[in-house]
């Protein structure tokens, strides 16, 4: 009996169902309301872009606002200068690329990193589907996906992010750099890449693809972590599931653990400050997953 709650929680963190992905779907649209961000339509207050006759609401000055714009109501009651606000009619397109390399095919907690990085890829699809913006993916051993909208697409993307994981987890090659450069060649100026995948490692092809296409557009870092490895464990052995079904046991000393922490913070930083100098916007993947799933 234990042998099969065992196996079964072996499927479950290295398996990945269409089910999985397509139960990512948020409850209701994410918040974006700052300056520059989105509703949750999809409308951008009208801040440098194309702006609509939609009146997006009022909010307080700020230098460059066009002064024939302020709301002289408004600013009698709050004592301040209030603008009015109309939204954007434009909207940005987003691609995926998931990175799924073959370190990525390892787990020491509930789930193999590659299959966090796919449900952080639905996530950010179905997002997109909130904000009724088009999004596509890249991936290795499948045809990419141009942006699309709607919930059909979403649920063919989402089908392709399955089918990626499979090939990748029986060797389709991933080229980071490569897939960066896939997933620009349809995009438009200040369009998105989301691209999901653990940075770990210095990859010099894709720094200087990420400096060439950050003029242009904007390069999101979602960076892939092993929720054990956020609260490094104590002194022992931990089993570690291997690609193929596999598994092993890794042995940590106390002087390793006693290290883990400030290692683990040190190493973060430096990939944080190494993307953000690339022209990426370092993000945590972690921060997608459900809170029960991030550990929180």
């Amino acid at each position: 009996m234990r042998s099969e709650a065992v196996a079964e929680a072996a499927r479950a963190a290295t398996a990945l169902g269409l089910d999985e992905l397509l139960a990512m779907k948020p409850l209701r649209a994410p918040a974006r309301r700052e300056r520059g961000g989105r509703g949750p339509g999809g409308a951008r207050p009208g801040i440098g872009r194309a702006e609509s006759l939609d009146f997006d609401g009022v909010s307080p000055y700020a230098p460059g606002d066009d002064v024939r714009r302020i709301d002289w109501r408004a600013s009698a009651r709050t004592g301040g200068t209030e603008m009015r606000r109309f939204a954007a009619e434009s909207h940005a397109a987003r691609m995926i690329a998931l990175d799924l390399r073959p370190e990525l095919y390892f787990g020491l907690s509930e789930r193999f990193l590659a299959k966090s990085a796919a449900l952080a890829a639905a996530r950010l699809a179905w997002e997109a589907e909130a904000l009724g913006e088009p999004v596509g993916l890249v991936a290795p051993g499948i045809e990419p996906e141009p942006p699309r909208r709607g919930r059909r697409a979403i649920v063919r993307l989402l089908a392709q992010v399955a089918k990626a994981y499979e090939a990748a987890r029986r060797g389709a090659e991933a080229d980071p750099a490569a897939l960066l450069a896939q997933a620009a060649e349809t995009l438009k100026a200040r369009d998105e890449i989301h691209m999901i995948g653990d940075f770990e490692a210095e990859a010099p092809a894709l720094d200087g693809t990420a400096r060439r296409l950050s003029t242009r557009l904007r390069l999101f870092a979602w960076v892939v972590e092993d929720r054990a490895l956020l609260a490094p464990p104590t002194a022992g052995r931990y089993p570690l599931a291997a690609p193929g079904g596999g598994r092993t046991t890794v042995l940590l000393g106390r002087a390793a653990a006693l290290r883990g922490p400030e290692t683990a913070a040190a190493r973060r930083a430096a990939r944080r400050e190494r993307l953000a100098s690339g022209g990426w916007e370092p993000c945590d993947a972690l921060d997608l997953l459900p809170q029960a799933e991030a550990g929180a």
